[in-house]
């Protein structure tokens, strides 16, 4: 798995579109995608201003266009097509458990700290990985970043 948490979210979301459009009410009774994909939103926005104003990130349109997407279709998605968003303790649920089961995955790992971290060895945590770990801000850095991992990397392979 990631050590983003927006990765996770969207995981999240896939599984539940995916419920959505084969109608397969188990996941859809159960799942509400709505408050994580606010989340989503959120951190990426507040993600987004401190790299570019606190470390000077300068981002290429085309890859900052794809992370921009990629952080806000989800919502608007869920938005248009899940009824009841506010009434729905599912999407409360949803959420707590999807970052408690993030949070065990970081915190409580021993891959969590060797595995996702070779540069240092430290505890895991969202502060690091959001706040001082290098992100990519190009399609080059992006597939550096990802030689030889899965997930989100595979896409990148595609799009690159």
């Amino acid at each position: 798995m990631s050590k983003f948490l927006s990765h996770w979210l969207i995981l999240l979301f896939l599984i539940w579109l995916i419920g959505y459009i084969f109608n397969i009410k188990q996941i859809t009774d159960n799942v509400n995608p709505y408050y994580t994909n606010m989340l989503l939103i959120i951190g990426y926005i507040f993600v987004y201003l401190y790299n570019t104003r606190k470390r000077d990130y300068k981002y290429e349109p085309s890859y900052l266009f794809f992370e921009v997407s990629i952080h806000i279709l989800p919502w608007m998605i869920s938005y248009y097509v899940v009824k009841n968003k506010f009434k729905n303790d599912n999407a409360k649920y949803s959420l707590l458990i999807v970052v408690l089961i993030y949070l065990q995955y970081i915190w409580g790992s021993r891959r969590g700290l060797h595995h996702l971290n070779k540069e240092r060895i430290e505890p895991r945590n969202p502060i690091n990985i959001y706040l001082r770990d290098k992100h990519p801000t190009s399609w080059k850095e992006m597939k550096e970043m990802c030689q030889g991992k899965g997930g989100i990397c595979r896409v990148a392979d595609v799009i690159v």
